[in-house]
C-alpha cells in the first residue's frame, strides 16, 4: 500500500468483504477512496497510517458495519421476480420439484405480466444496457465488459434480433446468451470478417468444437437482414410500413389504417380498437380514451363493458356502449362452455389472435374426424374399463361430454357454495328425496362409513351411472370378484407405469409410514411421491420385529432397490431415533439421496415439549381425568349432551400428542355448559358428586385458574395445529407455505404469551 493524493472518503471500523484471490475478509478494516477509485484496501490501522488519508475529507467509523463491492444484476428471470426468497439455499433438485415449478404452475397471465414489469423497473433502475455500457465497460483495466444478453436462439424473436444486433453494431460490443456452453459467446462467422455484423462483436477466434452453432445463429441473422432488405438501417425502420407512413403524413390515423385491424374478424370489439404496434397484435388501443389494453380482444371488450377488476374499465364508454358488451360477454361466456365440451377454442378467443396467427381454423367436420379417435378411447375408458373398445356408433351428445374424471375436478375447483334445487335439473324435491333415501340405505344396510359421499371415487361412480342413463344393469357378483378385479389391476399396473417414468424423468422421494391397525399389528407403509403425484408401493408387517436402525434400513433399502437407486432424490420417515439411524446408514450406502424427517412428525414432537411444561402438562393431566371422569359415568354424560347441544369433547386429532391440545379446545368452547352441569340441581342429587373422583372433577371445572391455563396451552398450541393443517393437507404442497408458516406461528406464540415469558422460554 502506498501514499496517495488525500483521500476524498475513508471508511474504516468494517468488515470488508475483498476481492482478492482468497475472498479475503478484513475483520476491522478500511478502504480510503480517491475520486471515483479505491485507492487503498487494508486493516484500519494500515490505512490510518498512510500520511496522506489522515487528512481526508470525511472519515466515518463504520462501527462494526459490513462493506461489500457493488453488485449489478446480470441475469434475471422475468417469470421468477415474484419468487425471491421462496427457492433460497436449497439443491437443485428441491429447487426446481419442490419451488419453482409448482410456484410457476400457479402463476396466471396476470402474475406474469406484473413478475416481468417488476423485474423491467429494476433493471430500469440499474440503468439501460447503454448507460451500463457507458459507465462500466472497459473499466477495472478492461476486466469488466458490457455485452448485450439473449436469452436463447430458440425464444427470441427476428425483431429481438435484429435491434439487438443494431445495438452491439453502434456500440462495437458482444452478444451473450444464457445457456449451454455452446450458446455462450456469439462471435462472427470466420467467413464474414468484411460484413457488418462483424464490427458487432470481437474478432473472430480460431475455430472451436461450437462454432457451428454459432455460425447457425449468425446465418439467421444474415437470413432475416436479407429479408428486411438492409444490414445497417435500425429494425424500426424497416419492419413496420405504417410507422413510417405516419412519420412520414401528418395526417395518417393509425386509428383508421385497415391494416391494424383483422380483416376477417367479426367481433364489435374491433370497431373500438386498433393495433398500436403491428409487431405485438397482443396489445390493443381504445379509440375512445386512448388506453393499451394487453392480452387480446376478450380483455378490451372487458375494459369496454367495465365492472372487471383484471382490467381498467374506459372512462368515455356511453352507457349504450357498456351494456352493449355486458350481453356479448354474457352471451359469449355461454358459447365459450359448451365449445370447450369439444375440445376446441371459443372464436373469440380465436380472435384474440387476429392476425397474428395466419392459422385458419379446420371444419367442424374435419375437427370431429380428427379428434373421434382420441374421444372414443376417452368414453370408452369408464363404459369397458381396459378391454379393448368396439366400434360403435356414437350420438352427438357422447361427442361432447366432458369425461367423468373432467366434470368432477370441475365442480371441486369452483369451490361452490352449497347447491340448490335448481342444480338437479327437472326433478322434484320428492324424487330426490326418494334417491336419497335409497343411498343411504345402502349405507346403512351394509355397514359403510359415511364419509364414503366424500370421496372423489363415489362421485364419479355417481356421474358414470347418470351419464350411462336408466339401462344401466349392476354388474354380477362373479364379474367384480374377478374380471373387473383383474381390469382393476390392469388398470394399476398401467398407472405404475406412468408414475415409474416420472420418477426416471424428475426423480422421487421415498416415504414411510409406522401406524398400528386395529387387530394390533405393527405396519409400515411405503409410497412414491413426483410431480405426477403420490403411489401406494406395499406394506410391511414388522409385528414380530425389532424396529431397530437395521431393519428400517433393510425395508427402505429394498424399496430403493425396486424403485432404482438413480431416482430416489431423498427419504422420508419419522423422527424417531430408529429411523435417524436408518436414514444415516442409507445416505452412507446410496451417497445421492437424502433422508429428512417428516414434518407432521416434528410438529407432533414439539406439542409433545410443550405438553411436558409443567404448567401445561399439569392443565392437561387435571382435563384428562375430568374427561374420563365424565365418559365413564353414561347419566353425566346424557347430562352434559343435553346442555350443550349433544356435543362430545373427545376430538380425534392428527397425532395422538396434538389430540390433548384439541380436546383442550373443545373443553374450552363448552366450558359455561360444563360449568352449569357441576352447578346442576341432578349433580348435586348424584351419588358421584360426594366421590373423590366427583369432586377433583367439580374442583376442575369451577376452577378459573384451570381455565386460564387451558387458555394459556391453546395460545402456545394453535398456531402450530394450523401449521399441522398445513402439512397434512393432500390438495397443495406445503413447502412453499410451511416457511412462512412457522414464522408467524413463532411470532404468534411469542406474542401471546408475552406475559408468561417463563413458559415462552422453556
Amino acid at each position: 500500500m502506498t501514499e496517495a493524493a488525500s483521500a476524498d472518503v475513508v471508511l474504516h471500523n468494517a468488515y470488508v468483504v475483498t476481492m482478492d484471490g482468497a475472498l479475503m475478509v478484513l475483520r476491522n478494516g478500511a478502504i480510503a477512496v480517491v475520486g471515483d477509485r479505491i485507492a487503498a484496501v487494508g486493516p484500519s490501522a494500515d490505512v490510518l497510517a498512510v500520511a496522506a488519508f489522515p487528512r481526508a475529507a470525511q472519515t466515518l467509523d463504520l462501527a462494526g458495519r459490513i462493506l461489500l463491492p457493488g453488485f449489478v444484476n446480470t441475469h434475471v428471470h422475468t417469470l421468477q421476480q415474484l419468487a425471491r426468497g421462496i427457492a433460497d439455499d436449497v439443491d437443485l433438485l428441491t429447487w426446481l420439484h419442490g419451488r419453482i415449478w409448482p410456484y410457476e404452475s400457479h402463476m396466471t397471465k396476470e402474475d406474469s405480466y406484473a413478475s416481468t414489469l417488476l423485474c423491467g423497473i429494476e433493471l430500469i433502475r440499474s440503468g439501460s444496457q447503454k448507460d451500463l455500457y457507458a459507465k462500466h465497460h472497459n473499466t477495472a483495466d478492461g476486466r469488466i465488459r458490457i455485452w448485450f444478453g439473449l436469452r436463447q436462439i430458440m425464444n427470441a424473436t427476428d425483431r429481438l434480433l435484429l435491434e439487438t444486433r443494431d445495438a452491439a453494431q453502434e456500440l462495437n460490443t458482444g452478444i451473450h446468451m444464457a445457456g449451454t456452453v455452446e450458446q455462450q459467446v456469439l462471435f462472427p462467422s470466420p467467413n464474414a470478417a468484411s460484413s457488418p455484423l462483424a464490427t458487432a462483436c470481437s474478432p473472430a477466434p480460431p475455430p472451436l468444437p461450437w462454432e457451428s452453432t454459432v455460425q447457425k445463429l449468425y446465418r439467421r441473422l444474415i437470413r432475416l437482414s436479407a429479408y428486411h432488405q438492409t444490414m445497417s438501417a435500425p429494425i424500426s425502420q424497416v419492419v413496420n410500413s405504417a410507422e413510417a407512413a405516419a412519420e412520414n403524413n401528418p395526417q395518417y390515423d393509425p386509428a383508421k389504417d385497415p391494416k391494424r385491424r383483422p380483416t376477417k374478424s367479426k367481433d364489435p370489439g374491433w370497431k373500438y380498437a386498433f393495433w398500436p404496434d403491428l409487431e405485438d397484435k397482443y396489445k390493443l388501443q381504445c379509440t375512445l380514451c386512448g388506453k393499451i389494453v394487453p392480452s387480446g380482444v376478450s380483455r378490451f371488450k372487458k375494459h369496454l363493458a367495465g365492472g372487471f377488476p383484471i382490467v381498467e374499465k374506459c372512462p368515455k364508454a356511453t352507457p349504450e356502449i357498456r351494456k352493449e358488451f355486458h350481453e356479448l360477454l354474457k352471451s359469449r361466456a355461454m358459447k365459450f362452455e359448451v365449445m370447450d365440451l369439444d375440445g376446441g377454442r371459443d372464436g373469440e378467443d380465436a380472435e384474440d389472435q387476429g392476425g397474428a396467427s395466419s392459422k385458419v381454423a379446420a371444419p367442424a367436420s374435419s375437427r370431429a374426424s380428427s379428434n373421434s379417435g382420441k374421444r372414443k378411447e376417452g368414453m370408452s375408458s369408464y363404459v369397458s374399463g381396459a378391454s379393448e373398445p368396439k366400434r360403435q356408433t356414437k350420438s352427438i351428445a357422447d361427442e361432447l361430454r366432458k369425461t367423468l374424471e373432467e366434470v368432477v375436478s370441475e365442480r371441486h375447483r369452483s369451490k361452490s357454495v352449497q347447491r340448490t334445487m335448481k342444480d338437479y335439473g327437472t326433478k322434484s324435491k320428492e324424487q330426490k328425496d326418494v334417491v336419497d333415501g335409497h343411498v343411504a340405505d345402502f349405507l346403512y344396510e351394509n355397514c359403510l362409513p359415511l364419509n364414503i359421499v366424500n370421496s372423489r371415487s363415489w362421485e364419479i361412480l355417481l356421474e358414470s351411472i347418470g351419464q350411462y342413463g336408466a339401462d344401466y344393469i349392476t354388474p354380477s357378483y362373479h364379474e367384480v370378484r374377478i374380471p373387473l378385479l383383474e381390469k382393476a389391476k390392469v388398470k394399476t399396473d398401467a398407472l405404475k407405469e406412468k408414475h415409474e417414468k416420472a420418477w426416471k424423468e424428475y426423480g422421487c422421494t421415498l416415504m414411510s409410514d409406522g401406524w398400528t391397525d386395529m387387530s394390533g399389528r405393527h405396519l409400515m407403509n411405503f409410497l412414491a411421491n413426483s410431480p405426477e403425484g403420490t403411489f401406494f408401493l406395499g406394506t410391511a408387517n414388522v409385528s414380530a420385529e425389532s424396529v431397530d436402525a437395521n431393519l428400517v434400513a433393510k425395508l427402505l433399502g429394498e424399496q430403493i432397490e425396486a424403485i432404482g437407486p438413480e431416482n430416489v432424490v431423498q427419504v422420508v420417515s419419522d423422527n424417531g431415533s430408529n429411523y435417524k439411524a436408518g436414514g444415516r446408514l442409507l445416505m452412507e450406502k446410496y451417497l445421492t439421496l437424502y433422508w429428512t424427517p417428516c414434518a407432521a412428525h416434528c410438529l407432533d414432537l414439539m406439542l409433545e415439549d410443550i405438553g411436558k411444561i409443567k404448567e401445561f402438562s399439569d392443565c392437561i393431566a387435571k382435563a384428562k381425568r375430568t374427561r374420563r371422569f365424565i365418559y365413564a359415568h353414561t347419566r353425566l354424560l346424557d347430562l352434559m349432551r343435553s346442555l350443550n347441544g349433544k356435543k362430545d369433547i373427545v376430538r380425534p386429532g392428527a397425532t395422538r400428542f396434538a389430540t390433548s391440545f384439541l380436546t383442550l379446545t373443545s373443553m374450552w368452547s363448552q366450558r359455561q355448559s360444563l360449568k352449569a352441569m357441576f352447578v346442576s340441581a341432578q349433580w348435586f342429587a348424584s351419588k358421584l358428586k360426594v366421590t373423590e373422583a366427583g369432586k377433583a372433577a367439580e374442583k376442575t371445572v369451577l376452577s378459573q385458574p384451570f381455565w386460564n391455563s387451558v387458555e394459556n396451552c391453546m395460545r402456545a398450541s394453535q398456531p402450530l395445529l394450523r401449521v399441522l393443517r398445513i402439512v397434512d393437507g393432500d390438495e397443495i404442497p406445503a413447502m412453499p407455505e410451511i416457511w412462512a408458516a412457522m414464522d408467524v406461528a413463532k411470532t404468534h406464540i411469542k406474542n401471546a404469551l408475552e406475559e408468561r415469558k417463563g413458559c415462552f422460554l422453556k
